[in-house]
């Protein structure tokens, strides 16, 4: 394994790439690992050695000279590895997020309106239809538990006011939909 860096948009980007033969065709081939800028190399030779283990684990799972239980523990021992792996590239991707967004050129652009990303216009949209979609729900479980005619005056009043709230909240996000 070793780290490629190529050069993207102008700036180099670094990757752990695993060199290796394909089985069927004898062709040499490269197996992207993990995208690893901005990571120190303590943290990559940690990468590679989870990796080894992987594959030694795997080995071992399909091994033809080994018994049922050596076969049974190397798999349950890859499947932990891979766990491990997935959540140390989590860990270390959440780790670096701030830095990243510092640094990289690839944002989102702004939205006309209000100077917010456009990823803000995106997080209200989704903000509003997930609060229709809990209205909703409510709404369907009151009427099965009390039907609208055994409603007395003060739960009219909140079913209102909760529609009202609601139907602003379109009216924004309209508004801000809305092609300028």
């Amino acid at each position: 394994m070793f780290v490629r860096t190529k050069i993207i948009h102008g700036r180099p980007r670094n990757y752990l790439v695993q060199s290796g033969r394909d089985d069927s065709t004898g062709k040499s081939r490269q197996r992207h690992i993990a995208y690893v800028d901005g990571w120190s190399k303590a943290d990559i030779e940690k990468l590679k050695k989870m990796h080894e283990a992987l594959e030694d684990a795997s080995a071992n799972a399909i091994r033809a000279d080994a018994t049922k239980a050596f076969k049974a523990e190397a798999a349950e021992r890859a499947a932990r590895l891979k766990d491990k792996i997935f959540n140390f590239k989590r860990d270390m991707t959440i780790k670096l997020q701030p830095s990243r967004a510092k640094t990289d050129r690839r944002r989102p652009r702004r939205s006309s309106e209000g100077g917010g990303r456009a990823l803000d216009l995106q997080d209200r949209l989704g903000k509003w239809c997930s609060h229709i979609i809990i209205f909703k729900q409510e709404y369907l479980k009151a009427i099965r538990e009390k039907p609208l005619a055994e409603r007395t005056p003060s739960e009219w009043e909140k079913v209102v006011s909760e529609t009202e709230w609601m139907a602003e909240a379109r009216n924004e996000a309209l508004r801000l939909l809305a092609p300028s």
